[in-house]
């Protein structure tokens, strides 16, 4: 499971890629960690993709504001998500592609 990812494709590679019609305000990032604001990839309502910034981390079904200080979590094991609770529903109705071209944990020494 990891913590940092990078994105480093053109906006043109992106749009290309996902089938944008507009070029999204992409500018390469090597070090994007949780809670950063993200490009994703979503449908909208007329069923075609957009390009859209979200933050990292999902906000959990029991939080009464979106601002709540809780944990975050940043990831899930796909072998429990239709299980847990704080997962119920994202799974079929809240999904998005997260665009990324490597991805890594920092490695601890000493």
């Amino acid at each position: 499971m990891c913590g940092r990812y990078s994105l480093t494709s053109s906006a043109e590679e992106v749009a290309e890629h996902f089938g944008l019609e507009q070029l999204p305000p992409v500018l390469p990032r090597y070090n994007i960690a949780p809670s950063q604001p993200i490009a994703t990839i979503r449908s909208n309502l007329r069923g075609k993709q957009e390009f859209t910034f979200a933050l990292w981390g999902l906000i959990p079904i029991w939080s009464k504001t979106l601002d709540d200080k809780g944990p975050r979590p940043i990831n899930v094991r796909s072998e429990t998500i239709a299980e847990k609770k704080m997962f119920k529903g994202i799974l079929r109705h809240r999904r998005c592609l997260i665009p990324a071209d490597g991805f890594y944990e920092w490695k601890k020494e000493g």
